[in-house]
């Protein structure tokens, strides 16, 4: 009955540290597959899951699929933040496939928001070009980082941490944070 949250804490803490990125990522992705499937569980699976496989370099069209029919068969009535969480992937797989339709994402309290509400809408917003909405959802995603928070999401919130800065050259504490970002990526690399 734990073993899916055994695995996937030991693929966060330990071997994350300790082994190659993809390794981790993979055993993560394999917890999140076998974890419980209760709506906020499942919700919060298909993000890692889906995170963890398009790091790995699963087919766009594989995760798209995998993320609409876990968000379908989530509750329609009352947006959890790992729903939240569930559509900013779907926004992000949207924009890489480069669909110009964006479907509303449900209103959750910014409060109530967690690093990978965040990161999903800083990922969409820099695919569509959207530098004031990036900025400010990289803002809140930076308050959020724990030692806990997943490597795949590490990876992402880095990566488009410098995109969205190098966007941003010139602002007060843009060049501090472009480097810092940098440092963790070369760290990761």
């Amino acid at each position: 009955a734990v073993g899916g949250a055994v695995l996937r804490a030991h693929a966060i803490l330990v071997l994350a540290r300790r082994a190659p990125l993809r390794d981790a990522a993979l055993l993560h992705a394999e917890a999140c597959r076998i974890e419980a499937g209760r709506p906020a569980t499942l919700a919060r699976n298909a993000v890692l899951w889906t995170g963890v496989r398009l790091l790995c370099g699963a087919p766009l069209t594989e995760l798209l699929h995998y993320a609409q029919a876990v968000r379908q068969a989530l509750p329609a009535h009352g947006a959890s933040a790992a729903a939240c969480q569930l559509d900013g992937r779907l926004a992000l797989f949207r924009a890489l496939a480069g669909s110009i339709h964006e479907q509303a994402v449900p209103a959750v309290a910014p409060d109530a928001m967690q690093f990978g509400c965040w990161l999903g809408c800083l990922q969409a917003a820099w695919l569509r070009g959207r530098t004031g909405a990036a900025r400010a959802a990289l803002a809140a995603a930076r308050q959020l980082v724990t030692p806990i928070t997943p490597p795949c999401e590490l990876l992402s919130y880095h990566l488009f941490g410098v995109l969205t800065l190098a966007r941003l050259r010139g602002l007060p504490g843009s060049s501090a944070q472009l480097r810092d970002h940098r440092r963790a990526l070369q760290a990761w690399a």
